[in-house]
């Protein structure tokens, strides 16, 4: 014997269950009598014809379909344990006897002055880090890459330089090798020390400015493009 569990509040349908003999009736009738879970019924619901954010709902005597958006929470309505819902629009209800009631939602925490601060400085970072993986500097009527993969490469370059080396091939971003002694390399190592200190210094004037915000509009006003 199978039996389908529903909740005793919603009546929304749980699960199904084996059912257990009960010895002693069993013994005492001659024929199989089963122990009834509460809130239970043998009539069986139809699990696969439902959509989504319909549920089943056993009502008077047979299982009927509502649509609904359960959250799973449970809120107290005039003293009644009930299950919370939410629609498709955000709007909350609570499922009392009577119906639904629309439970107005709490106003969002409005954020401090420092987590505006705090959230700010992370786009700046953001902004920064873009910056950077796109920093170029001219040299010779050409443009080279001034990110941190072209410093790591001028640094093992300037590290052979000093070992006597003095020729050095390096490419721009026009696709185009020069060949640079070590007066241009330097020049060159120069120009891209330059273009990162310039690159550090408006991100600090920009995060020194967040910081001494007074308000929200200061902070809005901060636009580092």
């Amino acid at each position: 014997m199978k039996y389908y569990l529903y909740d005793e509040k919603t009546k929304q349908f749980i699960k199904e269950q084996e059912g257990y003999l009960d010895p002693l009736e069993t013994k005492a009738q001659g024929k199989n009598v089963y122990i009834v879970p509460p809130f239970s019924t043998t009539e069986k619901p139809n699990l696969t014809s439902l959509k989504d954010n319909e549920i089943l709902v056993f009502k008077g005597d047979k299982w009927t379909v509502e649509q609904e958006f359960y959250v799973g929470k449970i809120v107290d309505c005039q003293g009644e344990r009930v299950s919370k819902y939410v629609t498709d629009n955000d709007l909350t209800f609570e499922k009392c006897d009577e119906g639904f009631k629309i439970v107005e939602k709490p106003a969002p925490k409005e954020k401090t002055l420092e987590e505006l601060k705090e959230e700010k400085h992370s786009q700046l970072k953001t902004i920064m880090q873009a910056k950077r993986n796109a920093l170029t500097c001219k040299y010779n009527n050409d443009v080279f890459d001034c990110n941190e993969q072209a410093q790591n490469n001028m640094t093992s370059l300037m590290g052979f330089a000093n070992l006597g080396m003095t020729e050095f091939s390096i490419r721009s971003t026009t696709e185009i090798t020069h060949t640079l002694n070590n007066i241009q390399l330097i020049e060159l190592a120069t120009l891209m020390s330059k273009a990162i200190n310039d690159l550090y210094s408006e991100y600090w004037q920009y995060k020194n400015a967040l910081y001494e915000c007074k308000s929200k509009e200061e902070i809005d006003e901060i636009k580092w493009e």
